[in-house]
């Protein structure tokens, strides 16, 4: 109901004043919890408690799942001690046959001086905040101070790796 609410405020659809008090009633009502996260051994990231699954790249789910592993956070100055786990991940999560071409897609993103990592993290957002209330959205994004740890602060006794994953 609140999605399909925020949708008639941002296309400006004509709302009356208990639709107003509606809305404002749920932004400030206590939140859910998180959904349960479910990685299929496809690759697909699914909500299972809402019912959703999240479209992202075979790259952007490979910066997912890696932030989901690595749930101590890691610096981003650090990822070319990564690149080997990045690879694996991407190679078990891409379609791509082409050595060469996994090779430099995660070398892209294993560099501290290369944009590719933020870039990810930052469609990897994109994804949550367009498919649930921004609130909960924060549990699933990667997130950190600049220049300080990076991770995905959703409690891992959610989280749930299809047969054959990690």
């Amino acid at each position: 109901i609140f999605f399909i609410l925020q949708k008639m405020k941002e296309f400006n659809l004509p709302e009356d004043p208990s639709v107003k008090k509606l809305i404002r009633h749920l932004q400030e009502e206590r939140m859910e919890q998180p959904s349960r996260l479910l990685i299929t051994a496809q690759g697909r990231i699914l909500l299972t408690d809402f019912n959703k699954e999240i479209e992202l790249t075979p790259l952007q789910k490979t910066v997912f799942v890696f932030f989901l592993l690595r749930a101590e956070g890691i610096l981003f100055k650090d990822l070319p001690k990564y690149k080997k786990e990045l690879m694996d991940i991407y190679s078990k999560i891409s379609n791509r046959t082409s050595l060469e071409t996994i090779q430099k897609s995660v070398n892209d993103l294993a560099n501290p001086y290369s944009n590719s990592m933020s870039e990810k993290c930052s469609r990897i957002r994109e994804a949550f905040m367009k498919s649930i209330d921004k609130r909960l959205a924060e549990h699933y994004c990667v997130n950190g101070d600049r220049n300080g740890l990076k991770r995905i602060p959703l409690d891992r006794s959610l989280v749930e790796f299809g047969e054959g994953l990690y």
